[in-house]
């Protein structure tokens, strides 16, 4: 048996379950994509080319490449460089920094976005350290914008960009940068010349895994960002017009669009008709009784927990 077919044999079963279980459902994902009704009997580029030609989605869909290219770069800045330390240190700190690098994977990305809403909110760690050295008079919004969108992504991803970039930084031949020393390069030309080039796999593999994990990171999007940047994860889920609003100790409430924006409630779905089930029956009633006799009837709102709340508004 040739060493070819050994190789061919070892890959077989790991090839055969890529293929039935994510290639097979992407490309009937693909083949579906081009019919134009339920019933699968008409065909046509007709989705794509709505989609192409609406301003909306252009828009959002630039927008959230561009937030994942951002965030791919952050973690690129501070991957590489720690990549890098890995390598060079004795391996007892290797040791301590892999354990560092690993510890985030074994918390789930919920907790860790939860902690970043904790963090970046009107009464978290930051504005509380800044107010307390003098450097503000009053809390900064630093939390449900896009800068906190990146940095939230970029600290949950960073460990997929510094694993990759390790396994390609430990791969090179350590004679390879003695010899760049020994015929007169100095650290950064070594670096630039000789490591960079070497480590481009590692790189990029781990911008393709940061990249992708930010595009479509529905659950970090949605909490840092408060529902107000509207990117494709929230589109393709379904939901343009839901917020989820979230109350954390530390964290502030998202701020509401006006009626009339350009993906608020108003203006991309109907209004809520249906029966709320935390509303008691005279407050069901009081929209149709006659204004003389009901006008003033209290609203019931949902009940909420002490500490922190879910709350779907539609």
């Amino acid at each position: 048996m040739t060493r070819a077919l050994r190789d061919w044999q070892l890959v077989l079963p790991l090839a055969l379950f890529f293929t039935v279980f994510v290639f097979a459902p992407l490309g009937l994902l693909g083949v579906v994509s081009f019919y134009t009704d339920t019933t699968l009997t008409k065909a046509g580029p007709t989705q794509y080319v709505k989609f192409l030609t609406d301003g909306f989605n252009m828009a959002v869909l630039g927008q959230t490449l561009w937030l994942g290219l951002l965030a791919t770069l952050v973690a690129l800045a501070i991957g590489y460089p720690l990549a890098y330390i890995y390598t060079v240190v004795p391996a007892a700190a290797q040791r301590a920094l892999m354990l560092v690098i690993v510890l985030p994977l074994l918390t789930s990305a919920v907790v860790r976005t939860f902690a970043w809403v904790v963090i970046l909110g009107r009464q978290g760690i930051v504005n509380s350290a800044l107010a307390a050295l003098g450097f503000i008079d009053g809390p900064l919004r630093l939390l449900y914008t896009p800068s906190a969108v990146v940095i939230a992504l970029a600290q949950i991803q960073l460990p997929l960009m510094v694993l990759p970039v390790i396994t390609a930084l430990a791969n090179i031949d350590p004679n390879l940068r003695h010899a760049s020393h020994v015929l007169g390069a100095g650290r950064w030309r070594t670096l630039f010349e000789v490591t960079l080039p070497l480590s481009a796999p590692g790189l990029l593999a781990g911008c393709l895994l940061v990249y992708a994990g930010s595009v479509s990171a529905f659950v970090t999007q949605t909490l840092v960002g408060g529902g107000q940047l509207m990117l494709m994860p929230h589109v393709s889920a379904g939901h343009p017009g839901q917020q989820l609003s979230v109350r954390c100790r530390g964290g502030d409430d998202p701020p509401r669009r006006r009626p009339g924006d350009r993906g608020s409630r108003e203006s991309l779905e109907p209004a809520h008709t249906g029966p709320r089930p935390w509303l008691s029956a005279r407050a069901r009633v009081a929209p149709h009784a006659s204004s003389a006799g009901r006008s003033r009837s209290p609203s019931v709102s949902p009940p909420r927990s002490r500490s922190c709340c879910w709350s779907r508004r539609r």
